[in-house]
């Protein structure tokens, strides 16, 4: 009864639709819930957060279920300089932090591995929000690039080819990432952005983006781009980081052997070589120790924590001695 008291966190009644996953039973059931929140909540929301439910619901039929990117043209492992073009919000610069997050994460590779392997040359970030249309003119065209991200909307045929021609003394294989967001989504998103330098929150939001929608012209591989690829959702986008990062280097949880073995152990565990002497007189008491430093925390798909200890997943149940206080927090 006490529990039926207590107020829902505040976080439940909305859901940042950068996140959303979009696998027709997902949309199913996040769709459903918020028209259940709606109602409850409609007092309690901002009303930007009631803006960003109300275009789900309404724009259901907008959202592409694909997961997967659309490639035309040659293998995009290849290239060395990829044009994001999208309307604002989109998805563009998450993408591009996304990338370069990953890539940076890669370098912890052996340098052996790094120097025979192009995926390892790291990405220069040309950002138009941060140096203006002219910064990026006159970034894309040093000759000493290996690897760039042009991150401007580049909704017209005419300045990516200027741009192309630019990076042509170093680029030999430039790809067009375009991010077909419904407009709906990307106002939603927007909305959001609060620490946005050019766009930020507002009445502008709305007419930039419908402005950038109605003059938006979709990259062809005339243009000079080698590869086109197509994003039309959160997940593609990841994959698409997957396909032009280098694998990340595997760290394995530090080991110890084990003296005896109870019965517990798998074959990813040490046993120690090293006969114990028997003691009928001595009394031995077993527990497992959980050491911080080799435990691995993550989130499941449903957004619970798991815990590692070593090579098993631990919780209240299977390990009391922790309390049940701790396994709370």
């Amino acid at each position: 009864a006490a529990l039926k008291k207590k107020k829902a966190p505040k976080r439940s009644h909305y859901v940042d639709v950068a996140y959303v996953p979009p696998t027709s039973n997902e949309c199913e059931r996040f769709f459903s819930a918020a028209k259940l929140v709606l109602s409850d909540v409609r007092k309690s929301l901002s009303p930007a957060k009631l803006e960003m439910l109300m275009c789900l619901q309404y724009n259901r039929e907008l959202w592409d279920v694909n997961t997967v990117e659309q490639v035309t043209g040659k293998s995009v492992e290849t290239t060395d300089l990829l044009v994001l073009c999208g309307i604002p919000g989109s998805g563009k610069s998450s993408f591009r932090r996304a990338l370069i997050k990953r890539s940076i994460a890669s370098r912890a590779a052996p340098r052996t591995v790094r120097a025979d392997n192009a995926l390892y040359q790291p990405w220069t970030e040309i950002h138009s929000d941060e140096i203006g249309r002219k910064g990026c003119e006159r970034t894309i065209g040093q000759r000493s690039l290996r690897r760039a991200i042009l991150d401007r909307c580049n909704g017209v045929a005419a300045d990516r080819k200027k741009f192309l021609g630019l990076a042509a003394t170093w680029s030999q294989h430039a790809t067009a990432v375009v991010f077909d967001t419904p407009t709906k989504l990307c106002e939603a998103r927007a909305m959001q952005r609060a620490d946005h330098s050019t766009l930020p929150p507002g009445r502008r939001v709305k007419l930039a983006i419908h402005q950038h929608s109605s003059t938006f012209e979709y990259p062809d591989l005339a243009e000079g781009f080698q590869t086109i690829v197509r994003v039309t959702s959160v997940e593609a986008a990841l994959e698409l980081v997957e396909m032009l990062s280098p694998p990340l280097p595997l760290l394995k949880f530090p080991r110890t052997a084990h003296l005896i073995d109870l019965g517990a152990a798998t074959s990813d565990d040490l046993i120690s070589c090293v006969s114990l002497p028997a003691d009928e007189n001595t009394t031995i008491v077993i527990a497992e120790k959980l050491d911080g430093a080799n435990m691995g925390i993550s989130l499941s798909a449903d957004g619970a924590l798991v815990v590692q200890n070593r090579s098993h997943v631990i919780s209240c149940e299977t390990h009391r001695q922790q309390g049940t206080r701790e396994c709370n927090t």
